[in-house]
């Protein structure tokens, strides 16, 4: 396995030895895994966890954007789904759970003709 992550990297650096006209993002959750080299050709960005709050309010505000009012149960809904998966102040997690809630809520709203 760590043949294969060293060749991946090496691949990587060759691709990178020119400059590029446009950016390119990588993300991990294990950045102590990635060649130094590698490392050494990136920018490191280190993001935090949102607070609880935050959370709702970021949730709210997406809901307003994708035109949906969203209402204290309607977050609560979303935070103990996410505090079951054990992921609280993850973004990412945070709007796909949201997501799907608006798809299953959605579906409920029109299996009940309201």
């Amino acid at each position: 396995m760590a043949d294969e992550v060293t060749a991946a990297g090496h691949t990587m650096l060759a691709r990178f030895e020119k400059p590029l006209a446009f950016p390119v993002f990588f993300t991990t959750v294990h950045p102590e895994k990635l060649d130094a080299q590698f490392k050494g050709r990136c920018v490191v960005v280190e993001t935090t966890k949102l607070a609880d709050e935050e959370l709702v309010r970021f949730l709210r505000r997406v809901g307003r954007a994708e035109g949906h009012s969203l209402s204290s149960g309607d977050t609560g809904t979303v935070m103990a789904a996410l505090r079951k998966r054990k992921v609280v102040g993850q973004v990412r997690d945070a709007l796909v759970e949201l997501e799907t809630y608006l798809r299953i809520h959605a579906a409920a709203e029109v299996a009940s003709g309201t």
